[in-house]
């Protein structure tokens, strides 16, 4: 079993449903904004909009990403859906750039899937 790179930031999973709204693994250095932030703005948006992965090698170069943190320098965005629905996103970022390669990619779509799954039955 491959081991995952300790390059990550911060995991958050955002919901649509009554479970809870984030939870992060890692290390959180930056706070996190009480606004609630619509579908039409920030990477999280375009993956709900498009319903496409979203990666983004550098945050710097994409004007979408709204910056929560200035150590955050890559961060992909996984739709998680349940019924044919967007249920939750999965959305991790990390403190270096080109973090997320296409193994790394499969593997939390991969991820994604597995919350969709749980969600499916909920």
């Amino acid at each position: 079993m491959k081991r995952w790179r300790a390059t990550t930031g911060w995991v958050f999973i955002w919901s649509t449903r009554r479970i809870p709204a984030f939870f992060w693994l890692g290390l959180l250095l930056a706070a996190l904004p009480n606004a609630r932030i619509p579908l039409d703005r920030g990477l999280c948006g375009a993956a709900a909009r498009s319903g496409q992965v979203v990666v983004v090698h550098d945050v710097s170069t994409d004007p979408r990403y709204l910056a929560g943190s200035t150590m955050v320098k890559c961060e992909i965005v996984v739709p998680i859906f349940a019924k044919s629905k967007l249920a939750a996103e999965l959305d991790i970022e990390s403190y270096f750039t080109h973090t997320f390669n296409e193994e790394e990619q499969e593997f939390v779509k991969g991820c994604a899937a597995v919350v969709g799954n749980y969600l499916e039955k909920s």
